[in-house]
C-alpha cells in the first residue's frame, strides 16, 4: 500500500461506491427524472469543456487568448471536475509533452494502459512538475490554486445540488449532477492519457505513442486527435478538418466571432501537409526494389518543391495585398496573382501524382501479400 496514496485511493473508492449504490437506489425510489438526467449531461459537458478548452488548450498550451470572464468560468467550473488546480494540471501536462513516453512522463503509456489511465493518479509519488512562470504570474490561476478545494466542492457538488433543489430534486442533482457525473467524467478524461496513446492512426508523427481516433474523440470532447496534437500542441484545434469531432474547437472559434477569444493559433497548412507526407514516405521507404524507391523519392521531392514554391508565392501575395495601391501597381498585383494561380496548379498536379503513386504502391503490396 506504500506505493499508493491512501487519501486518493479512499476518495476514488468512496466515490465509486456512492455512484454504484446511490444511483440504483435513487432510480428505485424516484425513477430516472428529467432533472437528474439533465443535470448529469449539463455538468458533464460544462466540466469537460472547461478542462479541454480551458485547462488544456488555453492554459497548458496557450493556443489562444480569452476574456477574463471566460477564464473565471474555466477555472471555477473546471475545478468541479476534481482534477486538481489548473496550475498543477497544466504544469504536469506540459511535463507530459516534454517527456512523452519517457520515465519523466507522469502518465507514461509504456508503463501500461492502466498506469496511464488511473495508476499514476493513485501513486504516492507526486510528479513534481516545475511551475512555469507564465502560470504562476497569472493572478486568476494563483487564486484558483489557493482556494481550489472549496471552489471544487461548491462547483462540483453545490451547484448541481442547488439547481436540483430549484426543480424539487436536490438528491438527483447531487447524485447525478455531482457523484455519478464525476465518476463518468473521470473515465472520459483518463482516456486521453490511455486510449489516445493506444488506438488509432499516426498520420503526423511516428516518434511517440500518440494516436488519432474518432472513437477517442467522441469520448473526450474532441481530444482524440492526439497524434496531431502531440505533433503541433500550439494549435487551438485537435481535429483540423472542419468535420472532425472537436466541440472545444467550435466553441473557441464561436467565442472569437463574439470577440471573447483571440489570437487563435493554427499550424500552417503547408507545415501540416509536409508532416503527413513525411510519414507517408516513411511507410513506403522500406518496401519494393531500388527502382521503386527511386520513384518514391522523385515524386516526394517534386511535391515538396511545389509546396515550397506555392508557399513562397503566397507569402509574396499576402504581403503585396497588405500594401497600399500606391505602392503596388495594379498590373504588378495581377502578375503576382497569376504566379500564385500557376504555383497552386503545379502543386495540385504534383499532389495528384503523389496520391496516384501511393495507390499503386498499396495495390502492389496487397497483391504481394
Amino acid at each position: 500500500m506504500q506505493r499508493y496514496s491512501a487519501k486518493i485511493v479512499i476518495f476514488f473508492g468512496c466515490l465509486a461506491l456512492a455512484a454504484l449504490i446511490g444511483g440504483p437506489l435513487y432510480i428505485w425510489f424516484y425513477g430516472l427524472t428529467a432533472t437528474a438526467v439533465g443535470l448529469f449531461f449539463f455538468m458533464l459537458i460544462a466540466t469537460g469543456m472547461s478542462i479541454t478548452a480551458g485547462y488544456h488548450r488555453l492554459y497548458a498550451h496557450r493556443s489562444y487568448k480569452a476574456a477574463n470572464w471566460l477564464k473565471v468560468i474555466y477555472l471555477v467550473v473546471g475545478a468541479g471536475s476534481f482534477q486538481q488546480s489548473c496550475l498543477k494540471w497544466a504544469s504536469e501536462h506540459r511535463m507530459h509533452h516534454r517527456h512523452v513516453d519517457e520515465d519523466k512522463d507522469p502518465y507514461n503509456i509504456k508503463r501500461g494502459f492502466m498506469w496511464a489511465h488511473i495508476g499514476w493518479l493513485l501513486s504516492a509519488k507526486d510528479p513534481s512538475a516545475p511551475r512555469p512562470k507564465d502560470l504562476t504570474s497569472d493572478p486568476l490561476i494563483m487564486w484558483q490554486h489557493k482556494y481550489w478545494a472549496p471552489i471544487a466542492i461548491v462547483s462540483g457538488f453545490g451547484i448541481p445540488t442547488w439547481i436540483g433543489l430549484c426543480f424539487g430534486d436536490a438528491i438527483g442533482g447531487f447524485l447525478f449532477g455531482g457523484v455519478i457525473r464525476l465518476v463518468v467524467g473521470y473515465q472520459l478524461t483518463f482516456f486521453i492519457n490511455s486510449l489516445a496513446h493506444t488506438i488509432g492512426s499516426q498520420s503526423f508523427s511516428t516518434s511517440n505513442s500518440a494516436r488519432d481516433s474518432w472513437t477517442t474523440a467522441l469520448l473526450t470532447f474532441g481530444e482524440g486527435f492526439h497524434n496531431y496534437h502531440h505533433w503541433y500542441p500550439g494549435d487551438y484545434r485537435n481535429g483540423i478538418r472542419f468535420y472532425d469531432w472537436d466541440p472545444a474547437k467550435w466553441f473557441i472559434r464561436a467565442m472569437s466571432w463574439l470577440g471573447q477569444t483571440w489570437n487563435l493559433k493554427l499550424a500552417p497548412y503547408e507545415t501540416i501537409l509536409r508532416a503527413k507526407l513525411e510519414v507517408q514516405r516513411g511507410k513506403w521507404k522500406g518496401l519494393g526494389d531500388e527502382k521503386f524507391r527511386q520513384r518514391l523519392d522523385r515524386h516526394f521531392h517534386d511535391l515538396m518543391q511545389r509546396i515550397d514554391e506555392f508557399s513562397r508565392v503566397r507569402r509574396e501575395w499576402v504581403l503585396a495585398v497588405k500594401e497600399s495601391s500606391e505602392q503596388k501597381a495594379r498590373s504588378e498585383l495581377y502578375l503576382l496573382k497569376q504566379r500564385l494561380r500557376d504555383a497552386k496548379q503545379r502543386y495540385r498536379s504534383a499532389y495528384r501524382d503523389w496520391r496516384h503513386f501511393c495507390r499503386q504502391a498499396r495495390r502492389q503490396v496487397a497483391m504481394a501479400a
